[in-house]
């Protein structure tokens, strides 16, 4: 059956059926869709820019504390004075 092509057919009712050839076919759901829960209301065209502005300024950056990774210093770059790519 691989590559076939497969009816669906949705029911007033809310009821879907899988036909191939005339046949119904057993299926199961995955998973469900949860829907647009987590969108803002709809804005004016004119709002959109002073909107994405307050959402840029309100997230918080992330700063790594001083022992963290990030900002350990390679004892090789240290050694050479600037990373190899820097070199002009």
């Amino acid at each position: 059956m691989r590559g076939a092509a497969v009816m669906v057919h949705r029911h007033h009712d809310g009821a879907t059926q899988l036909r191939w050839q005339g046949r119904t076919l057993a299926y199961d759901t995955l998973w469900q869709s949860p829907g647009p829960s987590n969108q803002c209301a709809p804005v004016d065209g004119k709002q959109v820019n002073d909107l994405v502005d307050c959402i840029i300024e309100s997230r918080a950056r992330v700063v790594p504390e001083i022992g963290h990774p990030w900002k350990k210093r390679m004892p090789i770059l240290d050694a050479m004075g600037k990373p190899p790519h820097a070199r002009f």
